[in-house]
């Protein structure tokens, strides 16, 4: 059994985080929250009695004190998140998502028994009470990722400790972003890099909750800051590789990437079986094979044999032509730019090779699943003579694949131009322009049932040269940083 105590926090974790206390207050308005135990100042001054509601009185008094204990293991919440709540929600997952019951129904009993032998403390129901009650969609997405982590590492045979350490690292793994500015967390607000960063960081803001708050074992922990790694090190916010990532960790990764695929998505299952094998080496080969034995074991839900919209065709088209400009747009960018050698530092060439890595690992991925001429007008005006419904649907999903590559590209991309000079920035303007696509190609067309009902979309563009990206006080045409929760629909 996964158990964990309070623990005194290192010193210096004791200031309050304002972003958080605010949570707590509103989350005070609904629920029942107490101290637990006196709450003290770090010069001693008792702030709160224990078994005291806390209200807006003790909110006043932290904001401008240290505590001698952090806050999240002095506070306890009535009718909160526990685990026997959480193991409820995971039995109805087959009504509430059954697109994750469909993939983790192969294992979903082995799951229930290993989430029924993990367990919760204080400071983990608290912070899980606080994320259902500020972030619910999150909180759904949380226990989505635990359930998916729990049944990959079933699958490939992992030990009962390692499936609960994944059950709490997976409900865990986005506690971080309670500490951060809400406005940034926004996905209809368009980030700055100085603003993305404090999101890139939210990993590590919650692998240090879980070791300062908790006894929890130190594999948690570490699969927690590695949930936005790729096994080919094209993640973040370490940017860390192959055997460097924990096993732990490279499960959690592709659990949280699933999830956002598989929730409320057109063709969901489609979608996310091609996406994990899109980029060879982006997940281990081990886990892309255990994602297709389950889903070999499940039967996929109806919408995903709904079949490909003939009216989608020409924005499929459309789409797949403006970001297959994009990719070959950006190739060649790259190469323009090495013609430049002689005008750029060397950080600034080996970060051009890691982006032209990339994007030739995107012009590999389509040839290596035999759509590596689906840019090209032959194709499109081929395939829009005929009703390929099959072929549709999986162009449908990698152009959309491709998109939101594209954009991770940029946005990396535009985070360390941050620390290049104005010169070396200048050289990169034009494959900067080139990488960012519009948000509605990232989207996939929609599947026949909603087609027929759905009203007629606007038509798809490429960026206009007046929409900009800002990057410090560099100016970047294009849309600002593509925000890493808008996947999570």
């Amino acid at each position: 059994m996964t158990t964990a105590a309070n623990s005194a926090a290192p010193s210096g974790v004791n200031a309050i985080n304002l972003n958080y206390l605010e949570h707590v207050m509103e989350m005070s308005k609904t629920h029942v929250v107490s101290a637990s135990e006196d709450i003290f100042d770090d010069a001693g001054t008792l702030l709160w009695a224990k078994g005291k509601r806390i209200d807006s009185r003790l909110q006043e008094k932290l904001i401008v004190r240290k505590l001698q204990r952090p806050l999240e293991v002095s506070l306890v919440v009535e009718s909160g998140v526990t685990m026997e709540s959480i193991l409820a929600l995971v039995q109805g997952i087959g009504t509430s998502n059954p697109t994750i019951f469909a993939i983790a129904r192969k294992h979903l009993s082995a799951a229930i028994n290993s989430f029924a032998a993990a367990s919760l403390c204080q400071p983990a129901c608290l912070l899980l009470t606080t994320l259902q009650n500020s972030r619910p969609h999150v909180f759904a997405h949380s226990v989505e990722v635990a359930l998916l982590s729990a049944s990959l590492a079933i699958q490939i045979g992992l030990p009962p400790e390692s499936v609960e350490h994944l059950i709490i690292g997976g409900l865990l793994h986005d506690v971080g972003e309670l500490y951060i500015n809400p406005d940034y967390l926004d996905q209809k607000r368009s980030l700055t890099p100085s603003e993305w960063k404090h999101i890139a960081a939210h990993p590590r803001i919650s692998q240090l909750i879980l070791e300062s708050l908790t006894d929890y074992p130190k594999p948690i922990a570490r699969a927690i800051a590695e949930h936005h790694e790729r096994f080919d090190g094209s993640g973040y916010p370490r940017g860390i590789a192959g055997n460097n990532m924990s096993r732990c960790g490279q499960i959690l990764s592709m659990a949280e990437m699933l999830s956002g695929i598989l929730h409320n998505r057109s063709y969901p299952i489609v979608r996310a079986t091609l996406a994990v094998k899109l980029i060879p080496g982006e997940f281990p080969a081990e886990l892309i094979n255990a994602i297709g034995e389950m889903r070999r074991a499940s039967s996929a839900p109806p919408q995903e044999a709904a079949g490909f919209a003939a009216a989608a065709v020409p924005e499929l088209i459309q789409k797949t032509r403006v970001v297959g400009m994009a990719l070959s747009g950006s190739i060649n960018e790259c190469r323009l730019i090495q013609l430049q050698a002689n005008k750029t530092p060397q950080p600034a060439k080996d970060l051009l090779a890691q982006i032209e890595n990339r994007l030739l690992q995107l012009q590999k991925a389509l040839s290596a699943i035999g759509l590596g001429d689906c840019f090209t007008s032959d194709y499109l005006d081929a395939q829009s003579s005929d009703n390929y419904e099959e072929t549709y649907l999986e162009l449908d999903v990698v152009v959309c694949e491709i998109s939101w590559r594209l954009r991770d590209i940029a946005r990396d991309l535009a985070l360390k131009l941050e620390d290049f000079d104005e010169q070396a920035k200048s050289v990169f303007l034009p494959l900067a322009t080139s990488l960012l696509v519009n948000q509605d190609q990232a989207e996939p067309c929609r599947p026949k049932q909603e087609q027929a009902n759905a009203e007629a979309s606007a038509p798809l563009r490429p960026l206009n040269s007046d929409d900009t990206l800002e990057v410090g006080a560099f100016s970047l045409p294009a849309q600002k940083v593509p925000h890493e929760n808008a996947r999570l629909h």
